[in-house]
């Protein structure tokens, strides 16, 4: 069973037929079909006769599901958890068909829940992927052959190769890539070979898959932050001791593929190359500034970077997409990333306890209540204008720019930051709703992915030698934006 067989028959043909039961019912099966549908669903449909009072009843009812198992067609084992409903009929002689909207499915393996099921690694097959694909070189060529009337190919491949991504906490990562066939192509054509990547996040001990889930959106995040492109898994396989068999006549077990399918998942996209000059960072930028663990060091912090990476990719399909909506995320990246460069209060907090102190006691008792609220928890933090300027002054050298040449800039963003969330018509005339809007938020993400850089230990000479690269699309648009032609 492969992720690709399992999914592409669940897709075509109207899907696959099985048997379906609780996990606290074994005894009683019921029949139904899986489907995964043209628009990225996955629905269970179950169909189970009944008397006509009781069928004509549980119309009226709207069940959810937690955990259901089932044996597929071709004997493929199935845990589907978190159904929910989606529809039911009624249908002659009091046949009840029911139909749930599938959150997880998981192939090779019967679970009672993602949190029980504990994985040894996590495996994402990835189409697009840096330069990492130079490692897996590959040539083809065609030459035609007059006498035989034929193209003879030729085809020649390096050694498949894995590279360590280093070790943080319970994990390593590492990435293995080779060449091999890709898709279909005419009898006049050269054969389509294509580098193929995996990522591979292993744990020295065991954990759930609830937790070795929540790393993919990450993984996926950074590498599309990297490449500037949004990039999607061909596929999610996991190795569990739980699913650990061994042969007959052999000592060493093997580990049977699971295959990890959750809501929202992407279907396989064609791979494309994607050339330096179009990305943000590449490996090579990683290792040279002598910092390959990276990676590994981010989703060892998942709880810290989630939300963070989330708001600088955007939610759309296209990183050329913009909307008031990705501009928000961009403040909400930079402050909550400032705030990780250590600057989090205005003043040192016994001197603001100190001035707090002296203006509350010169203060009628009515007078301090209302006051008390003003000077809160929150009445140190840095203000969003404090956190521009901040990393403003951080990068200044690097950028050759300075707060007085982007005070337009920090202006244009207070106000439209405050349009945007408060939604005060007297605010919407100095608000940057036009193509400035635009310009705002590629300047405010880029200051905030150089901080991201920061926060995972790249220094100002490894930053300056990455904008050393002059031929970058990212970095020549960026240098327009902080210095416009005059």
């Amino acid at each position: 069973m492969s992720r690709n067989s399992i999914l592409a028959d669940l897709h075509e043909n109207g899907g696959m037929s099985g048997l379906w039961w609780f996990p606290e019912a074994p005894d009683k099966k019921i029949r139904g079909r899986l489907v995964l549908t043209q628009d990225g669903e996955m629905d269970l449909t179950l169909e189970r006769e009944s008397q006509i009072v009781e069928a004509f009843k549980s119309l009226f009812e709207t069940p959810s599901l937690g955990v259901v198992w089932g044996i597929l067609s071709d004997g493929t084992q199935c845990s589907l958890i978190t159904l929910t409903f989606a529809g039911k009929t009624l249908a002659f002689q009091a046949w009840v068909t029911e139909i749930y909207s599938v959150q997880y499915a998981i192939f090779g393996v019967l679970v009672k829940g993602l949190a029980q099921f504990e994985i040894k690694q996590i495996s994402l097959s990835l189409p697009v992927l840096m330069d990492w694909s130079h490692v897996a070189c590959y040539s083809a060529t065609q030459k035609y052959m007059p006498e035989e009337q034929s193209i003879k190919f030729s085809i020649e491949t390096q050694k498949a190769q894995t590279i360590a991504l280093g070790t943080a906490g319970n994990l390593a990562v590492d990435i293995h890539i080779s060449a091999g066939w890709h898709g279909g192509t005419a009898f006049s054509e050269a054969p389509g070979i294509a580098p193929f990547s995996m990522l591979n996040i292993s744990f020295a001990e065991q954990i759930p898959l609830a937790s070795a889930i929540r790393l993919v959106p990450l993984a996926l995040n950074f590498f599309s932050l990297a490449t500037l492109s949004i990039v999607q898994p061909a596929s999610v396989s996991c190795e569990s001791d739980s699913a650990k068999r061994t042969i007959e006549g052999h000592e060493a077990p093997y580990y049977e593929q699971v295959v990890v399918w959750y809501h929202g998942l992407a279907e396989q996209t064609s791979w494309k190359g994607i050339l330096d000059n179009s990305m943000f960072f590449t490996y090579s930028d990683i290792a040279q500034a002598g910092d390959q663990n990276i990676l590994a060091t981010l989703l060892a912090r998942h709880d810290e970077f989630d939300n963070i990476l989330t708001s600088l990719v955007p939610g759309s399909s296209s990183f050329h997409y913009y909307s008031q909506q990705r501009f928000l995320n961009a403040t909400h990246a930079f402050e909550c990333l400032d705030r990780m460069t250590g600057h989090d209060l205005r003043s040192p907090k016994n001197e603001f306890e100190s001035a707090k102190g002296g203006i509350l006691k010169k203060l009628t008792d009515s007078e301090q209540s209302w006051l008390q609220d003003l000077l809160g928890d929150y009445a140190n933090e840095p203000s969003l204008r404090d956190r521009i300027k901040n990393i403003l002054r951080q990068n200044a050298e690097l950028l050759d720019t300075s707060i007085n040449k982007q005070s337009s800039f920090i202006c244009d963003a207070i106000n439209t930051r405050n349009y945007i969330v408060h939604g005060d018509k007297e605010l919407k005339a100095k608000a940057a709703l036009d193509t400035r809007l635009v310009d705002m938020t590629d300047k405010l993400e880029f200051l905030a992915r150089l901080t991201f850089l920061r926060v995972l230990g790249l220094t100002d000479t490894d930053l300056r030698i990455l904008l050393g690269h002059l031929d970058r699309n990212y970095f020549m648009n960026m240098r327009d934006l902080f210095h416009p032609a005059t």
